[in-house]
């Protein structure tokens, strides 16, 4: 049951992936090493891969240096003042095909949201460092992690003239990073809590 005092809607705008995490749940349990990918379509359009100019390390305001973190969007059902939804890459290469497909993508059509996918540094083709050394390995942290998608929605929010909430979408470690303290990504959205 979910305990809450906010309206249906607001409840809705801070769900962060759990319904899919659950129906997914084989997978983190250690039965699966990943999700499979979604399906493939004869007439699929895969969103264009872009990259955002990102803070290499958050906590060192003296360090200005950045890297290219890769991205895609998803605006074909997006309504002026509607709410993003963010899928927060995980451990693993990042797969656009997401971006039209499951109960996230409905989400979205049902409600005017322009969709994001983030890949998470270190993953795929998200490299901030030049080798995985374990000098470099110091800019892997899930502190680090959030703040990439703290600064990401703030751009976004100021490129596009979003005014609409921020949902957070992920499974597993994903999915459990909102639940870490981050004020600057936890202003753009509320939390509920759960029991199962």
């Amino acid at each position: 049951a979910v305990v809450s005092t906010q309206s249906p809607f607001k409840m809705f705008r801070h769900l962060t992936f759990v319904l899919l995490a659950l129906g997914q749940s084989s997978a983190f349990r250690g039965q699966r090493k990943h999700l499979d990918l979604p399906p493939s379509t004869n007439n699929e359009v895969v969103a264009e891969e872009q990259y955002f100019d990102q803070v290499l390390d958050h906590f060192t305001a003296t360090d200005e240096r950045t890297w290219p973190q890769r991205f895609w969007s998803n605006w074909d059902n997006y309504v002026e003042g509607g709410p993003a939804f963010i899928m927060i890459g995980g451990e693993g290469e990042a797969n656009p095909r997401w971006l039209t497909y499951g109960q996230w993508s409905n989400w979205a059509k049902e409600n005017g949201a322009a969709m994001f996918l983030l890949e998470h540094r270190y993953y795929g083709q998200s490299k901030p460092t030049e080798d995985m050394s374990t000098g470099n390995m110091r800019y892997l942290s899930s502190r680090q992690g959030l703040e990439d998608l703290g600064n990401f929605m703030t751009a976004v929010n100021n490129n596009h003239s979003l005014t609409g909430p921020w949902i957070t979408f992920g499974g597993s470690y994903p999915g459990s990073l909102y639940s870490l303290d981050a004020p600057q990504v936890s202003s753009s959205g509320g939390r509920i809590s759960l029991k199962l």
